[in-house]
């Protein structure tokens, strides 16, 4: 027989090893092992309150209220839990996501039938919530459900762990979601997802939005089933394939994207690639994204956040270096010693930056890069980060009369480590760097027209 459901608050989290299945059986059976050792050793300090541990195959779900009071301190010690948990396990080589819901109105069912021998079933929507948010998690993130972040805040533990609100989500269920992701601890910065990440903002398409049936019955009887197929199939499969790829490109030209946002606490390296007479810096808005670096100097300090190299062709050294408005204005807008200039044959070792022949703009806190690229002949498609050098290569005559450029962006993590990597050392190589005027010299006070 089953017994009379036990009514309790309820904290329940799910961690789900990221891309587990599309691992190989033998690395499947390393990322079990290692992370049922260090949930083990986790879950001792648990111990006390009873945690209730199920297998879902490539994770596990963990829900304390059963023996415990979810009071705050427990409600503290289980959230630290599973931070750490996902931490430990991300430091560790076993990338993991991370989604934990609360409810104070779930039910425990026990059996004491042969079926269901000294098993529990946990009634009501936690679990399920919890299983949707993770579809909506990037690696190594930790989300909460809003429930779990209002309940925080009423114990009085919101300045014990901050919370950054996401968009509202849309599971395919007509759900909508309200989450918060994890800001990690200054000595968890680059182990745990941050929601200062660029993908942040697309996590809402990370679903799919339901189609309502009276929608599908008027493609029906209209004889468009079939178009409306085709439409949700492709938007299924781009939606797919900027998750998987984390690279897309914008429908917006690349200066807009550049002027979108500026962030004085991100340092970004950029590429100017000036060796041509088309490219970046002929587009019609390089005068507006000049004054836009001008404005954000003038309200942070005077100077602007980049470390940027100026490649110019050596022959027309006269012409477009030192002596290009654009890399005076350039100048005085830089921090001494970040505004460099190298001649084209100077970047052609560096396998990813020799091949970007339009530059691009890195974002070293976010990382994530963007890229100028044509505006035709680049599809979203099956979209890489490595393929966009060999995209690029047949386009080196590309003018602006044929469109503005448009912006590739990427946070590839391999990809974006090289073009780091490459652009560290190319710096720290003896290039042209410009000297700043004498120590007298005071800061821009206007914008200059280019």
């Amino acid at each position: 027989m089953v017994q009379e459901a036990q009514q309790v608050r309820s904290l329940v989290a799910v961690f789900d090893i990221e891309l587990f299945s599309e691992r190989a059986i033998g690395r499947r059976e390393e990322l079990v092992r290692t992370f049922v050792d260090l949930l083990g050793r986790h879950l001792d300090g648990l111990k006390d309150l009873g945690p209730d541990v199920y297998s879902t195959g490539d994770g596990v779900l963990v829900s304390i209220g059963r023996c415990c009071n979810v009071d705050r301190g427990n409600t503290e010690r289980f959230v630290r839990f599973a931070i750490d948990l996902a931490a430990t396990l991300s430091s560790r080589d076993v990338t993991v996501r991370t989604a934990i819901n609360y409810s104070d109105d779930e039910r425990i069912v026990a059996g004491d039938t042969t079926v269901l021998e000294g098993q529990r079933i946990q009634v009501g929507d936690t679990i399920d919530t919890a299983a949707r948010m993770l579809a909506f998690c990037e690696a190594r993130e930790v989300m909460i459900s809003d429930a779990l972040e209002r309940r925080l805040r009423s114990l009085g533990l919101g300045g014990t762990f901050t919370f950054r609100a996401n968009p509202e989500l849309a599971p395919r269920h007509g759900l909508r979601l309200k989450t918060h992701t994890f800001e990690p601890w200054p000595e968890l910065h680059g182990v745990l997802y941050s929601p200062n990440s660029p993908l942040q903002t697309y996590k809402r398409y990370a679903g799919f939005p339901p189609i309502s049936t009276e929608l599908v019955e008027y493609y029906k009887t209209s004889g468009l089933e079939g178009e409306l197929k085709k439409v949700v199939s492709a938007a299924y499969g781009a939606l797919k394939n900027i998750n998987d790829t984390k690279t897309f490109i914008s429908a917006n030209d690349v200066l807009t994207v550049l002027m979108r946002r500026y962030d004085a606490s991100d340092e970004f390296y950029i590429i100017s690639r000036s060796d041509r007479d088309t490219g970046f810096w002929s587009q019609d808005k390089k005068s507006q994204y000049i004054a836009y670096l001008d404005a954000n100097a003038r309200e942070h300090g005077g100077f602007i956040n980049q470390q940027r190299a100026w490649v110019y062709d050596a022959r027309n050294a006269d012409e477009l270096e030192p002596g290009d408005s654009i890399f005076r204005d350039l100048d005085r807008l830089q921090r001494p010693g970040t505004l460099k200039s190298f001649p084209v044959s100077q970047i052609n070792h560096y396998e990813v930056i020799s091949e970007l022949i339009f530059g691009f703009t890195l974002s070293t806190k976010f990382g994530y890069a963007i890229i100028p690229v044509p505006s035709f002949g680049f599809n979203l498609g099956d979209l890489k980060a490595e393929q966009i050098g060999e995209m690029l290569r047949p386009h080196i005559s590309y003018k602006t009369t044929d469109g503005p450029l448009r912006a590739v962006i990427t946070a590839d993590e391999e990809y974006i480590g090289r073009l780091t990597q490459e652009f560290e050392a190319l710096m720290a190589e003896a290039g042209g760097t410009r000297s700043r005027p004498a120590p007298g010299h005071r800061p821009h006070t206007a914008s200059k027209a280019t």
